[in-house]
């Protein structure tokens, strides 16, 4: 497998699961595949621990952070 095939951790700043299926979202909207990772841990809530986070292929972080940002005013969203 080649390195940028590797899927990794994009961010885990939502506060919820529907955060993260608007980030998903908008990601797949512009052409980058994600999953969210957590997804039913989330919704047990055990201490803030499981938060939703985005995955993406490592060769899309990039674009992701990039499309994030400009969408949620954050200046980082890699967690």
């Amino acid at each position: 497998m080649k390195s940028d095939d590797e899927i990794v951790f994009l961010n885990n700043y939502m506060e919820n699961i529907t955060d993260a299926y608007i980030a998903k979202n908008l990601l797949e909207e512009n052409g980058i595949p994600s999953m969210i990772f957590n997804e039913t841990l989330s919704a047990v809530e055990w201490g803030g621990w499981a938060l939703p986070q985005i995955m993406v292929f490592k060769r899309d972080v990039e674009q992701a952070v990039k499309i994030l940002s400009s969408t949620t005013n954050e200046k980082d969203v890699t967690g």
